[in-house]
């Protein structure tokens, strides 16, 4: 499923966001933990430095011409053991956008990562026009827009592009053993209280500060990509609608030691958060097939 943004407001999701750029969450797929993609089908859980746990795409609060786009991997990362967690330098990770409302890619955003060490070496590439679409492309070559070192803000040349990527405080909120009740009957909603319309309705009661329910990330760390660019740069020529997903690929030939193909192939993808959470059946939440199809 793929994120659908009108790039001409903000578009207000059902979280908020405490991040590397600031505020604002959307809404995609999951399993074992069964909310947000913080755990997956067999390939990605071994694989951690792919696993995709979420999306973002929000308006900067701070200037509605700029467009915040953020990928985040390696789940319930400790922050006691920070050191340990970096992006692979063997995959590929990528924004897909596509502007013309065909579901198929007009741009691609395209990062690499190079070292083993923190900090590692990021490299970005793009918005541009794809090599290839779907579940297959080349690894990018020349001269990245922006490089330098994970863990601080980095600036192209022209000033237009702004990307972080580094450990950050897990963003996703969600009461998993309450949306279990509410899935079950024994509770309706997140949060009790009473409608006019429907009467008393089931939920957690508040708190003397206003909160309620548990999160079930608090405490944790992840590896975020955050990229803010200026919104013309993505949007179509009819429509200010674009549709934004994400993917991380690996190369098609792998040897020990590296990779010897520049052919990158798709094993992750996501879109929109809690989607898999609670449309997707038992059968095809932990299937490798559901998360690295072709779209």
């Amino acid at each position: 499923m793929m994120h659908c943004l009108n790039v001409s407001r903000m578009f207000k999701g059902f979280g908020v966001l405490a991040a590397a750029l600031a505020a604002m969450l959307i809404y995609c797929p999951s399993a074992s933990v069964k909310a947000a993609d913080h755990r997956d089908a067999p390939t990605v859980d071994g694989l951690p430095e792919g696993d995709i746990t979420d999306v973002f795409a929000f308006l900067d609060p701070n200037d509605a011409s700029k467009l915040v786009l953020m990928m985040n991997v390696n789940p319930f990362s400790v922050p006691g053991s920070n050191p340990t967690y970096r992006y692979s330098p063997d995959f590929l990770y990528q924004f897909k956008i596509d502007n013309t409302g065909d579901g198929v890619e007009d741009l691609v955003i395209q990062v690499l990562f190079t070292g083993t060490g923190v900090p590692q070496t990021v490299q970005v590439f793009g918005p541009s026009a794809p090599s290839m679409t779907g579940a297959r492309t080349f690894r990018p070559t020349g001269t990245p827009a922006i490089s330098g070192s994970t863990g601080g803000t980095l600036t192209n040349a022209t000033g237009q592009i702004q990307v972080f990527a580094g450990l950050r405080d897990d963003p996703f909120v969600f009461d998993f053993a309450q949306f279990g009740r509410i899935l079950n009957g024994s509770q309706d909603m997140f949060r009790g209280f009473t409608s006019s319309a429907l009467g008393a309705l089931r939920g957690r009661p508040v708190r003397a500060d206003g909160t309620s329910g548990v999160d079930n990330f608090g405490g944790f760390n992840l590896s975020t990509i955050a990229i803010e660019l200026p919104k013309a740069m993505v949007r179509g020529g009819s429509s200010s609608k674009i549709n934004i997903w994400a993917t991380v690929s690996r190369p098609v030939v792998e040897v020990q030691g590296g990779a010897n193909s520049a052919l990158m192939v798709q094993f992750e993808r996501m879109g929109q958060e809690a989607f898999n959470t609670v449309f997707g059946t038992t059968a095809t939440k932990g299937q490798d097939q559901y998360h690295s199809s072709s779209r």
